[in-house]
Parts: C-alpha cells; structure tokens; sequence
C-alpha cells in the first residue's frame, strides 16, 4: 500500500541478467541513499518473474523493498508528483519502447527517457528507472540477496552431479556472436582429459562442443532453445521459471568451476563490444565464493553442504601439455586474462575496506 509521505523509486529494468543486476544496484544505492522505497518491476526484463520469486533481501540490503503488483501499479497511479512527469497517472498502463536515436527507453507517446539523474534527491514523491545498460556493479547486488528457495534448491539439484573437478567455457552468440568454433580449437588442448561444462546462449554451440572436444567429457545444466540468433533474455521459447533455474545453474556451476575461459564478443554486424556481461559476472563469483554461498543460503543446508565440500576438494593432476595450454592463453586471449586478473585484485582489495 502507499503510504503518505514515504518517497518511493520504481526500478523496471530492461535487458538481460546482467543489465537487469546492474539497474537494480543503480536504484537499490539510491533508494538506499536517498531514504526512499524500493518498488521492483521484473516482468520487463529477460527474468520475466516478479522480484520475490527470484530474490531475498539479506540483512544489509539497505532500503525497504516491494515488488510490483497490479494493484500497487493502479496506487501509484495516484501519485501526482511524479518524475519523469509525463508517466503521472499513468504507472499501471504506460506503454515504454527503444529509441535506437537516444539510445534509452522511452514512453511511447512523449517520447521522454524513463530515467532521473542518479546523482542528485528529488523533490517527486515517485521515481521511476526503466533502462538497459550493463558494467561490473550488478556483482555488488547479488552480494545483497539470496537466491528464493524454490530456485535455490532447483539450482543445486543441477549442480551437485557435476561434483567439484570441472572446467568450464561460456559463449555468447545470438544478439552478440562469438567465431566459437575458433575459440574450441584452441581450447582443446587445454580441457583434453577434462570434465568440460559448456554454458552458451545458443543451442548449436552446445551441439558442437561434443564434435571439437572429442578429448572431454562434456557436461551442461541447462537446455538452451534455438532462438534463431534472437538474444536469449528476450526469447519465449522457455517457461520463465523454467528459464530462470537454467540461467542461474548457468552462472553459479561457472562460478564452483575449476577453470573458466571466456573471450571477447561481437554485436551483429561486426562492432566490436568487448566482453559478455553474463562472463563477467560469472568470473567475478568464481573469485569470491562467498557470494555464491549467500546466493544459496535458502536451499537445503544439507546439499549446499555437499556441493561445497566437492568444489573444496583438490582437482586432478595436470598434464604438462595443459599446463602450456594455460600459459598460451595469455597471449591469444589476453584480454580476458588481464580482465579476470585485474578484476581479481579490486575485488580482494574492496574485501579489505571496512564496511
């Protein structure tokens, strides 16, 4: 229910996992800063489940939090201050589209960016965020939630089979592709012998793992449909619950995996955009488990257990010819080497900053 004089913040994230972690830390900060309400909208991002049924606020969330819901929308149609203005009255029923020119989401009639500027307090009882755009600060969100438990426990069920002695490799290639076949090649030498987990967005990269890594077992979490290059987090092919466990078995089986190799990706048509944000995030977790461990607070303690004793344990012996293999990545895919390394150093530095 909306309460008089509490100042709320609407956040409708846009996009894939990690754009949508990423606008929620933005709005999570500032309603935490700002001393205002938390309302979350999901069903507009590839999630497509109300806030509550993926999330848990821990302890240190920071500002009160609801989800979004029909008759909440309706209330806050009742706002009169409002920002941007054009949404006043309008919250249950206004129509929000890509403008390519802008590069932002816009509602539809006006044409105004459904954004506030970050850095300043409103005088409007509602704000409302509703965009894309990723970056490295969606980590620092799922350091403030649990996973729920139905999702928790269905994430585990996947994981524990795989045991703790894997490698793993993640490719992107729908709205952003990856020459996957390429980057197989010169991995083979390093997963020959392995358990090799592949985590893609596109089922034929997943078909043919098996032919070039005839030297693996390999491993998946997930059943990826065939989108056609449409990018997965806009695809409804899948269930959404459904989805949301391959997505975030997806992640954290990377996250416990011995060794990750990831590389840079391209946009359609040959623009160079750097680095999956869904890879980043995932190398990230893998270089602190102790979020991994409160993601999974709410599933059964008993598997948690369990899964984390297997990832704990030693690994097998490596091979010379894998040991070389390791080292060659540093020179036909450094870049990704110096982001995990570079990444790997903030955030061992931020553990040590209190507070």
């Amino acid at each position: 229910m909306v309460e008089d004089g509490t100042r709320y913040l609407l956040c409708r994230p846009n996009g894939g996992l990690n754009d949508t972690l990423v606008q929620l830390e933005l709005c999570r900060r500032y309603a935490a800063r700002f001393g205002r309400t938390l309302i979350v909208d999901t069903s507009r991002c590839g999630l497509r489940l109300p806030f509550g049924e993926v999330f848990l606020p821990r302890e240190d969330f920071g500002p009160p939090v609801l989800g979004l819901t029909a008759g909440l929308a309706q209330e806050l149609d009742r706002c009169a201050s409002v920002a941007p203005s054009a949404l006043a009255g309008r919250i249950s029923t206004y129509v929000s589209v890509w403008d390519t020119e802008l590069g932002a989401t816009v509602e539809r009639d006006s044409r105004q960016r459904i954004v506030f500027d970050l850095e300043c307090d409103h005088a409007e009882a509602l704000l409302v965020h509703e965009q894309p755009g990723g970056g490295k600060r969606g980590f620092g969100f799922l350091g403030r939630v649990a996973l729920s438990p139905w999702i928790a426990d269905a994430v585990t069920a996947r994981l524990l089979p795989l045991g703790g002695d894997y490698d793993a490799i993640h490719v992107r290639n729908t709205d952003l592709s990856t020459d996957y076949l390429r980057l197989f090649r010169r991995c083979r030498r390093l997963f020959a012998g392995r358990q090799l987990l592949v985590c893609s967005d596109a089922a034929d990269v997943k078909r043919r793992a098996a032919e070039v890594f005839a030297a693996s077992t390999i491993l998946s979490v997930a059943e990826v449909p065939d989108t056609g290059g449409e990018g997965l987090h806009w695809s409804r092919l899948s269930e959404p619950r459904k989805a949301a466990v391959d997505l975030f078995a997806d992640l954290l089986a990377i996250a416990l995996s011995r060794r990750f190799v990831f590389t840079a990706v391209d946009a359609r048509g040959g623009r160079r955009t750097g680095f999956s944000g869904f890879s980043v995030l995932a190398d990230m977790l893998r270089q602190q488990p102790d979020v991994v461990r409160g993601l999974l607070e709410a599933a059964d303690p008993v598997r948690v257990a369990a899964l984390l004793t297997a990832h704990a344990a030693p690994g097998g012996m490596r091979a010379v010819g894998r040991s070389v293999a390791v080292l060659d990545q540093w020179r036909w895919n450094h870049g990704a080497r110096w982001l995990s390394l570079r990444l790997g150093v903030k955030l061992r530095l931020r553990a040590l900053l209190p507070g």
